[in-house]
């Protein structure tokens, strides 16, 4: 007699695994592998796809490399690099490196391919912190590797999936905002609005010490709509890159609540001059939780900014052109 809404959501879940029509194919299948409306990842997220050969998780992240056995064949520097990319994206605990074709120094190139691998997967999925630790043995021949990660398989494919939501939110906000013959001032304000309109800072969770993970990223910020400095500061810098402004994530402390604490903003170049933005600060909380777009922190120097905020100056540009 009732229909309820779980009811409606289990529906919704059996008809993306149904058969189409006078098909072998799914709802499901079709909306990623036709309609392209949905990505492999999201549909492997649950559980009703298995990606078709060369469209699993990792050939979207990296060219492909020979794997045989839980051994990779490498000859250079940049194979190595993408083995350990393809490694660490199936989060490969104990494999081996063939490096009898090997034409490169593996001692100090091994180190420097590990970090190709991390820049690789940071490039392509947003993702910094895969990796918590390795180590490697072996000879001139081949090479052990053991690699211990931050994340189960269940939550990679979670912040996979979230990393691309991100992703899509960027484009969709900066093409909705940005229009031809907007200045570089323009688009930069109109982000920074957007992120406060559109956006709560996470202080219930503050108090409580409960802050979730994804209150510290984008996805936080600009797809669920609440987080913290470093959400905010990072969202900034995604939305601003993505309008083709330079713009980098500031770490330091900031005056707030009566002390001093960890925080992060931005430094943008407006015109060939570097400028502080502190989103966060312009988000300021309020007792209802309503939305109160300020500019306080809105394209200030080194030494307006440096009456609440701490830095290490020498490691980031200097900030010294006056108001706009």
């Amino acid at each position: 007699a009732d229909f309820r809404r779980d009811q409606m959501v289990l529906v919704s879940y059996l008809c993306l695994g149904a058969n189409l029509k006078d098909s072998n194919s799914t709802l499901l299948q079709k909306l990623v592998e036709e309609d392209r409306t949905v990505s492999p990842l999201q549909a492997e997220s649950s559980g009703l796809y298995q990606p078709q050969p060369g469209t699993n998780q990792e050939s979207i992240i990296v060219p492909a490399i020979s794997e045989s056995n839980n051994r990779f064949q490498v000859s250079n520097k940049d194979e190595l690099t993408l083995a350990l990319s393809a490694a660490m994206m199936k989060l490969k605990m104990e494999f081996i490196v063939d490096l009898h074709e090997y034409s490169g120094d593996i001692l100090p190139d091994f180190e420097s391919a590990v970090n190709g691998a991390i820049d690789l997967i940071n490039q392509n999925t947003g993702i910094k912190d895969l990796l918590s630790q390795w180590q490697y043995s072996g000879t001139s021949q081949s090479l052990n590797i053991k690699m211990q990660y931050r994340y189960s398989n269940a939550s990679l494919a979670q912040e996979l999936v979230q990393n691309e939501n991100v992703r899509d939110k960027v484009k969709e906000i900066v093409a909705d905002i940005i229009k031809p013959g907007m200045t570089d001032y323009d688009k930069e304000k109109g982000l920074h609005d957007y992120i406060v309109n559109n956006s709560q800072y996470d202080y219930k969770n503050l108090l409580n010490n409960t802050i979730p993970k994804h209150s510290y990223s984008p996805y936080g910020i600009l797809v669920l709509g609440r987080g913290v400095c470093q959400g905010y500061a990072e969202s900034f810098a995604l939305l601003c890159q993505e309008a083709g402004l330079e713009c980098q994530v500031v770490t330091g402390e900031a005056y707030s609540f009566g002390q001093w604490s960890s925080h992060a903003w931005n430094i943008v170049k407006i015109d060939g001059i570097n400028y502080h933005v502190d989103v966060t600060f312009d988000d300021p909380i309020t007792d209802n939780e309503t939305s109160v777009l300020n500019h306080n922190y809105f394209n200030l120097t080194d030494d307006q900014l440096a009456e609440d905020h701490k830095w290490e100056r020498s490691a980031y540009p200097v900030c010294s052109g006056a108001d706009i």
